[in-house]
């Protein structure tokens, strides 16, 4: 992966939806402007239409082996994570490690229905009152 420089003022920097095998690596990312709770890199299955339009058959196929690591989030209101979930779905195989999240106005990572999820060597500070470095729900191995 190259290093990148990601700004974005509206939606997800990166949308990720039923993915097996992926890294985001050495990239910066940062300037969102919107009011939603949106993160920079949004896991996500391939649901329904509102998720992913376009992108059939909705088979609610989540992402796999997903690897982030030494990325920065910054002037952001999410770093990564799910916020979606289908019911007996798993995403697998989570890696986020060496990452820094800093001035975050929520959360870092939030993480729903991970198992085998690694999160490890990350740095943060100053991050909004809800949140302090917050973790969503995951099943941690």
């Amino acid at each position: 992966s190259a290093a990148s420089d990601v700004y974005k003022r509206q939606g997800h920097h990166v949308e990720i939806g039923g993915v097996k095998g992926i890294t985001v690596e050495d990239c910066d990312f940062h300037g969102y402007t919107g009011t939603s709770q949106k993160e920079a890199i949004q896991l996500d299955t391939i649901s329904n239409s509102d998720v992913f339009p376009a992108y059939e058959p909705f088979d609610d196929t989540p992402c796999d082996n997903a690897v982030i690591k030494n990325n920065k989030f910054h002037d952001l209101i999410r770093g990564l994570g799910s916020h979606s979930a289908c019911l007996g779905v798993y995403y697998t195989n989570t890696l986020i490690s060496g990452n820094s999240f800093y001035n975050m106005s929520g959360t870092a990572i939030v993480l729903i229905n991970h198992k085998k999820c690694i999160i490890e060597n990350y740095k943060n500070s100053w991050f909004g009152s809800k949140a302090h470095g917050r973790f969503g729900n995951f099943h941690r191995f």
